[in-house]
Formats: C-alpha cells, structure tokens, sequence
C-alpha cells in the first residue's frame, strides 16, 4: 500500500512537471537501493521512461551475486536522516557521523537528491486518503 501511494504520487507529480521528468531520462538503466537501517527494510529506486519506480528489495539467496551488480549507488540511513538529506539538508555530517552512508557512484545519488529536492508533493493530502 504505501510503495502504491509513493509511486502514484511520483507518476503525478512527474506527469505535470515535463522538465523534472525528463531529468530523469539519463538515468535510465541505474539503481538506487535505499536501506533503512532502523527497520531493516530496503528499497529500489528505478528510473525509467521519465519516471522512477520505487519498489521493495529482496534478496534472494538462491539468485547469484551478479544480479545485485545492476545497483548503481546504495544509501544506508536511518529514516530521519533520509528524510533531512531529502528536504535539503547537508549530509556530510551525517557521513561524518556514521548515520549515512553511500556506496558506489556518489555522483548518481547527488544528481537524484538534487531532482527530488525540486519535486513538491503533498504527503499529508495523497496519505489523507488512505488513512
């Protein structure tokens, strides 16, 4: 239900907003994983067609350990410093302080942050329906 809201109001929001949209068109074939450490849950965040699909990752064990090599950058936070570095805050403390981390292609996650800082969605109203 909630990865539903999310990408429903990402699509919306995109689809009146062309020029973020197609921000997003160089991003395509990329992956960011989120891992929230505080409720060991992780997350894909996936451009494709001037969007970005946000959906839950699981590991498979059975899979080899080259399918997990399609991740192009991975964020390990907790959820309050996502959230901080997501509204604009400056993450290198949080780096310095062990509440972020980032692996892989830093650049990547620079450039999304930097787009999703743009992107002005009203949360509370979109969760007001379902809640």
């Amino acid at each position: 239900m909630l990865l539903k809201l999310i990408n429903n109001a990402l699509q919306k929001y995109l689809d009146s907003d062309p020029e973020i949209a197609a921000k997003l068109n160089k991003f395509e074939g990329q992956r960011l994983l989120v891992h929230l450490t505080d409720i060991e849950k992780e997350f894909l965040l996936t451009p494709v067609n001037s969007s970005v699909v946000v959906s839950e990752h699981v590991v498979d064990e059975d899979a080899s350990e080259e399918s997990e090599l399609n991740i192009t950058t991975t964020i390990h936070s907790n959820i309050i410093s996502l959230a901080r570095m997501g509204l604009g805050a400056e993450y290198r403390s949080m780096l310095n302080s062990g509440s972020l981390k980032i692996e892989g292609d830093v650049e990547f996650a620079n450039q999304l942050r930097s787009i999703f800082i743009q992107v002005d969605i009203d949360w509370e109203e979109i969760a007001s329906k379902y809640v």
